[in-house]
């Protein structure tokens, strides 16, 4: 076995969650390892849990792929004062939406910094129509995030906790 140390690239991160999930399934029974005794119950628990952490990973996976094709040459651009008012005079009014649909896509994924884009829609736009896309685009995202938390979040939350520990809370 290799006991040499490294530090993971961001693409490689998803790759040895997995393969470390895989180890630890192999050495022990996957039932004792997620707390079960081998019953149906406990299978079809850990397929839906196992859906879920994948489904994550490759969340996160195309999270950091977004930021790299999209986010950081967008910071780049909000950063360049001039350059961000030529994209505004360039798309016209479609600016407006594209700029209020990053500042949603803000919220929703939480490593964007969200400070740099409003500042950046106030010289862009102006004090208040910036105030108004970002407002605008907030308000959306929460309303989205409300709507898929009411609409899936007690399920996924049961996945992982059982029905008892979630009414404690």
């Amino acid at each position: 076995m290799d006991t040499s140390i490294y530090l993971p690239s961001g693409a490689q991160i998803p790759a040895i969650i997995i393969r470390i999930f895989l180890e630890k399934a192999e050495k022990r029974s996957i039932m004792g390892w997620i707390g079960g005794d081998g019953r149906m119950e406990d299978r079809k628990l850990f397929r839906k849990r196992a859906m879920v952490i994948a489904l994550l990973l490759a969340l996160a996976g195309l999270g950091v792929y977004a930021y790299m094709r999209i986010g950081a040459p967008l910071m780049e651009m909000v950063s360049d004062t001039e350059r961000l008012r030529a994209w505004v005079q360039e798309k016209g009014w479609w600016s407006r939406v594209i700029y209020g649909a990053f500042v949603a896509l803000q919220v929703i994924v939480a490593p964007i910094p969200g400070g740099a884009l409003e500042i950046a829609a106030g010289y862009a736009f102006g004090t208040l129509e910036g105030t108004l896309i970002c407002l605008a685009g907030i308000f959306a995202a929460s309303v989205l995030i409300f709507a898929v938390v009411r609409r899936f979040g007690r399920r996924v939350v049961r996945l992982f906790f059982s029905e008892e520990k979630i009414d404690s809370l």
